[in-house]
């Protein structure tokens, strides 16, 4: 399976708050992902940092082996 998507100890502040801390995760060729959660949690966070609209506090973001956001 190919890795399409990696994020590796990804952490985001919006304002002065943590939204994301150390997150992980991984989508692969062949899956479909549902993202699901409380408002506040995270969803579109991890969404608008993958795509790199948003500034990493720290880790990386991979798309396709390639790093495209550290």
């Amino acid at each position: 399976m190919t890795e399409l998507l990696v994020l590796e100890s990804v952490s985001v502040r919006r304002g002065t708050k943590l939204v994301l801390e150390n997150h992980d995760f991984t989508l692969n060729s062949n899956e479909i992902v549902l993202m699901v959660g409380r408002n506040g949690s995270g969803k579109s966070t991890m969404i608008e940092a993958a795509c790199g609209l948003l500034r990493l506090e720290s880790g990386s973001v991979l798309a396709y082996g390639q790093l495209i956001k550290d």
